[in-house]
């Protein structure tokens, strides 16, 4: 199992204690440090279990290749990711991993999670509403063959959160290193292109906490960059005709988003991502995100919010 983390080493300290307080102890668990953060290398070492590697060479890789990093250097038929501010309920691995011994063609084994705040403290009524939001709530438990929309669409796995993966099921050439974001999308993605099943426990399994410092709260510029680099691959993959539709409206608002982005930040030229907007599916958002690049930036930050979700 890989941990990744980036100076929080109070929250990384929770993250472990609930990995290795797993009933199914029989695992092995991989922080990966990325950079310079000696309190995250000495909280993860402090814990003297011999299941537990630190890697640390004080090379900045950045969220995705971090992750890689530690999921190549784990040695188990399975791996799951647990970001160093979330942490697992003590029988996640235990509910998820039987369905894979049992099966062979299940590719990745998943559950539902609560929402905490800050603190710690879960969040009740903002769980159910996620579960809601990713359709988990009315999803059939058991294999789900194929798993495409489920995926790419519903975006019901969390795979950074609750699964655990069939390691020979995902080709980790094709793990996307150049993106710098959306690497728990992408991963999801390869494990339903391996055309096995994914198999749906309905119990929340994990934690995930809201907070300001979190990756999706503070890296938009890259995560519509990414998120323009994926959904072009994926228009090109055979198979997924049905989802095109879909698919094109993702890399729509990517376009839009990223051209919103970067006439904020100066950049010449940003109104060609609103065109891009509009060759891959034309609306009336694309032609206000087209004007608003031709507006001063200062006019933009007040009247583009809207258009930048």
């Amino acid at each position: 199992m890989v941990v990744p983390t980036h100076r929080r080493p109070a929250m990384l300290e929770g993250a472990l204690r609930s990995a290795l307080a797993q009933t199914l102890t029989d695992l092995e668990v991989v922080v990966c440090v990325d950079g310079e953060d000696p309190e995250g290398v000495r909280v993860a070492r402090s814990f003297e279990d011999p299941r537990l590697r630190v890697l640390a060479d004080g090379t900045a890789r950045g969220e995705a290749l971090n992750t890689l990093r530690g999921i190549e250097g784990s040695t188990s038929p399975y791996f799951a990711v647990l970001h160093d501010d979330d942490e697992w309920e003590p029988e996640m691995l235990a509910r998820l991993v039987p369905p894979l011994q049992a099966d062979p063609a299940l590719a990745v084994a998943f559950g539902d999670h609560w929402l905490m705040g800050p603190d710690g403290d879960v969040l009740a009524r903002e769980s159910e509403e996620n579960s809601r939001r990713y359709g988990r709530d009315r999803l059939d438990p058991g294999a789900h063959r194929p798993f495409h929309r489920l995926t790419l669409v519903q975006q019901a796995v969390p795979a950074v959160m609750t699964s655990v993966f069939r390691r020979s099921a995902v080709r980790f050439d094709d793990l996307a290193r150049e993106l710098p974001a959306n690497f728990d999308y992408w991963l999801a993605w390869l494990a339903a292109r391996s055309g096995g099943g994914a198999h749906y426990v309905p119990r929340r399994l994990s934690r995930y906490r809201v907070h300001a410092g979190q990756g999706t709260c503070t890296a938009r510029p890259s995560w519509a960059r990414a998120e323009v680099a994926m959904m072009t691959r994926l228009l090109s993959e055979p198979g997924l005709q049905d989802l095109r539709p879909e698919l094109a409206r993702r890399l729509a608002a990517a376009h839009r988003q990223d051209a919103l982005h970067r006439h904020r930040a100066g950049e010449p030229r940003a109104w060609r991502g609103a065109l891009r907007s509009l060759r891959a599916r034309p609306s009336a958002k694309g032609v206000a995100a087209l004007g608003l690049t031709c507006l001063p930036p200062p006019v933009l930050e007040r009247v583009g919010r809207a258009l930048s979700r």
